[in-house]
């Protein structure tokens, strides 16, 4: 858990990580997975995640952490239906502390039929929420809070050997207060395309655009270009070379806008994957 400085490499902590935020020193978990016979399953838990110490930042003092969740994952008809919802409770031992604005849940609906994939879906996430785990991205900006909005995703391939795809994701702020607001709006698009050159490889292109759109203030920008190059070493294994380049414009804006500035940039990296 300790690098050889003693920094905690991989901390988790009870409330979104802020200054002070007691560290996990106990997690109890219990899970039950309930199929449905041909039509999906269904995944119900529960985690009691306990610090040997304290901290107050304006809700009370606390050192635990209750979260419950359930998930279904259906098919009717080849139509995948997905729903979910999860709540976090912060607590002093048994003492409710933060019980209020603390869900987060998704609804999404996706069908197929040959060369032609879609999905729909909605998701919203509370400002109090706070599980560990991950549940998205937008921009540089990881695991949202205190948005909701729908989402789209559409893929076609013409043929065995190209795919072209593209995804949108349309939130809102739900309360004010924290980086976005009620009147605020967050705009993310992607596209792309996986083209199988020969047996040995494969190309990727795609592009990503996420608007933010303040009530007040600048708006700022981030896009990525990325370009993909796979060689299938063997059966088992693949090589893969990947480029992108970064344009984000903060305009301003502090974190997670890169400190207020431009920055345009590339990034080289290579991936190697082996199956077992």
């Amino acid at each position: 858990r300790l690098s050889v400085n003693g920094a905690d490499i991989n901390p988790s902590s009870l409330y979104q990580g802020v200054i002070g935020d007691p560290t996990l020193d106990t997690t109890l978990g219990v899970q039950l997975h309930i199929p449905i016979a041909e039509t999906g399953k269904i995944n119900l838990a529960y985690l009691w995640q306990d610090s040997n110490s304290t901290n107050n930042i304006g809700f009370g003092t606390y050192n635990r952490r209750n979260t419950f969740g359930a998930e279904a994952m259906l098919n009717f008809g080849g139509i995948d239906v997905y729903g979910a919802y999860s709540q976090t409770t912060i607590s002093e031992n048994t003492n409710s502390r933060l019980d209020n604005d603390n869900a987060a849940y998704e609804v999404a609906l996706k069908y197929g039929s040959g060369a032609l994939n879609f999905g729909a879906g909605f998701r919203r996430i509370e400002q109090n929420f706070a599980a560990d785990g991950a549940w998205g991205r937008i921009g540089t900006l990881w695991n949202p809070r205190n948005v909701e909005g729908f989402n789209a995703m559409v893929s076609f391939a013409p043929s065995s050997d190209l795919t072209v795809y593209g995804k949108g994701e349309f939130l809102s702020g739900i309360v004010n207060g924290g980086l976005v607001g009620s009147n605020d709006d967050i705009n993310s698009l992607t596209f792309g395309l996986d083209y199988k050159l020969s047996n040995s490889f494969n190309l990727g292109l795609s592009y990503e655009d996420v608007k933010w759109d303040f009530n007040a203030g600048t708006d700022p920008h981030q896009r990525w270009y990325t370009f993909k190059l796979g060689y299938n070493m063997s059966d088992s294994a693949k090589l893969m070379f990947t480029y992108t380049y970064s344009d984000v414009d903060a305009k301003g804006r502090a974190l997670p806008f890169t400190g207020g500035g431009r920055f345009t940039g590339g990034l080289l990296g290579t991936q190697l994957s082996v199956r077992f």
